[in-house]
């Protein structure tokens, strides 16, 4: 509607004798200091035209919102307790996928994350890795269908729950450190504001209380001056004090579950090394963390296991110190490994390419997702499906472990 007015306006709309707002405010402005209610009229209409308009399609989207997967954020009644201790999982799922109207994202996925441990995934990009962190989080979009036959948190199944104390479980027990911290910020909110916020609502904490709980985060997190820095908006911290401050809203309630999103991917070795002492302090606290990245030599360095997720199906899970030369057994994982460039690779040793690309419908192949692209596939890799046995490998002809 403001764009068919906009080229009204311009004069290359409709045109006389025919007439619309945007052409009957540019016929006004001609007279606009003498009669200024034909140029006025016509404006003030465009805009409560186009703010009804946005206003209706915002409350549509937000009722399917609720409709489909958890209430908006709201004050629980009481305190949630503190985080879960001993050695129960933090994290289990069973049986998840993930649809959208063009197909399958996630497939069948099982899942077991540990109290304290850091959990690698790894992958190319559109294995599903930021869609399975979200679903988990409860952020998908309206318009994927997510099923799971168990996705408890903190020993806690989701499925038992109606959707407000949902909403109120994920808030409390889950921290989500975004990719781009620019973006996961509100602009024009200070961060310390939008981090006491989380505690308000969540941890029922009174605003003075959960202010200086803030500054208190961002002083954890390494900060040189909480205080004013608190204080400011996103935009005045630098890319790896912003990463470190989203880190710091994840961790402020104790969270027994940290999603982190590739939190380094943007940061210089300096900073991307504190993020990671970030990490490794979280999770010597208790909390278990889910680590996405491509970066397969930090996922070595940090983590306690590495699941490879390829097409929406964890086709790997193995110890970090195997994610090396001729370590891996999968044959995708071990294509992903000599991508890389090692201190082991001689020096005229060219880089490898995996031929192909990750397809919309290998999600739902019957057969092994890799198939199409791997040099060792048979006849049954393309009909029969492995599964992923004791072994941490779901693949019918999987490489020798060489030692």
């Amino acid at each position: 509607l403001i764009i068919v007015a906009g080229f009204s306006f311009l004069g290359f709309g409709v045109q006389a004798p025919d007439y619309d707002w945007g052409r009957m405010l540019a016929q006004g402005l001609k007279g606009l200091y003498v009669t200024p209610l034909p140029a006025l009229a016509p404006g003030v209409a465009v805009a409560l035209a186009g703010l009804a308009c946005s206003a209706l399609c915002d409350r549509l989207g937000g009722a399917r919102a609720r409709i489909s997967h958890a209430a908006p954020l709201a004050p629980t009644s009481k305190p949630l307790p503190a985080r879960s201790s001993g050695p129960s999982q933090s994290l289990t799922v069973r049986g998840l996928t993930l649809r959208h109207p063009g197909g399958t994202i996630i497939s069948d996925l099982d899942l077991d994350l540990h109290a304290g441990e850091i959990l690698g995934l790894v992958g190319e990009s559109g294995s599903g890795k930021t869609s399975l962190a979200q679903a988990i989080a409860g952020l998908s979009a309206p318009v994927i269908e997510v099923q799971a036959t168990r996705l408890a948190i903190a020993g806690k199944d989701l499925n038992t729950l109606t959707t407000q104390e949902r909403a109120a479980w994920l808030g409390r027990r889950i921290g989500f450190v975004f990719q781009d911290a620019l973006s996961a910020f509100n602009p024009l909110i200070a961060v310390g504001r939008q981090i006491a916020e989380r505690l308000e609502v969540h941890g029922q904490q009174s605003p003075a209380v959960a202010n200086s709980a803030a500054v208190a985060a961002l002083a954890d997190v390494g900060l040189s001056d909480p205080p004013r820095q608190a204080r400011q908006r996103p935009a005045a911290l630098s890319g790896g004090m912003r990463q470190r401050a989203l880190i710091a809203m994840g961790l402020v309630v104790k969270p027994d579950l940290l999603l982190a999103d590739e939190p380094t991917t943007a940061l210089d070795t300096t900073v991307q090394a504190q993020v990671l002492d970030l990490l490794r302090a979280a999770a010597d606290d208790g909390c278990s963390v889910l680590f996405v990245s491509h970066d397969l030599p930090v996922v070595a360095q940090l983590c306690t296991r590495v699941a490879v997720l390829y097409a929406g199906r964890i086709v790997e899970i193995l110890a970090p110190a195997d994610l090396r030369p001729h370590g891996p057994r999968h044959p995708y994982t071990r294509a992903l490994v000599s991508c890389v460039p090692w201190a082991s690779s001689p020096d005229d040793d060219r880089l490898a390419v995996i031929p192909g690309a990750v397809s919309p419908d290998d999600a739902a192949a019957p057969g092994c997702a890799f198939a199409p692209r791997c040099n060792l596939a048979q006849a049954n890799c393309r009909t029969q499906r492995p599964s992923l046995g004791r072994d941490g490998v779901a693949c019918w002809y999987p490489y020798e472990i060489r030692t």
